[in-house]
């Protein structure tokens, strides 16, 4: 059975605004939707094509650039863009302790910003029990690491 997908499902499922999501169907970037008004539903081909113009927009290709692409009959992949000298990206920094911070490119993994709020938790706790089971325990005066399940 298809996944059918309204324009908020659709909008929430890949974090883009529904205004964005119009603006690619006005400007034919991606296809109309199935049906129509209240109706009108969208499949897992328009979550593809708005996964390929998102991916393509973070190597840097401009809507007009992407609009060109899309018109010829085998659209080219990208190769995964290395960063150039002067080029801009948002990297978040996760502080998980003294002298420990994770650094992550949300563009570079593919993650989106729901997938990242999952993360953060994760891995806090991950790294919490850890440090926990390397901290020395006191027994009877005996200092021994602490056993932690694996």
């Amino acid at each position: 059975m298809q996944e059918k997908y309204g324009i908020s499902d659709l909008a929430r499922l890949l974090d883009f605004p529904v205004r964005t999501i119009r603006f690619y169907l006005q400007k034919g970037l991606i296809k109309g939707p199935h049906g129509a008004g209240r109706g009108a539903w969208y499949d897992t081909e328009h979550v593809e094509q708005l996964l390929k113009i998102k991916r393509w927009q973070s190597a840097g290709l401009s809507l007009e650039r992407i609009q060109e692409l899309l018109n010829y009959a085998n659209e080219p992949e990208l190769p995964d863009m290395q960063p150039k000298a002067g080029d801009m990206r948002v990297i978040s920094h996760l502080y998980l302790g003294q002298g420990l911070t994770l650094m992550i490119d949300p563009v570079a993994a593919g993650v989106s910003s729901e997938q990242l709020r999952m993360l953060v938790p994760a891995m806090i706790s991950s790294y919490q029990q850890v440090m926990q089971c390397s901290l020395p325990k006191n027994n009877g005066g005996v200092e021994n690491e602490q056993q932690c399940d694996e």
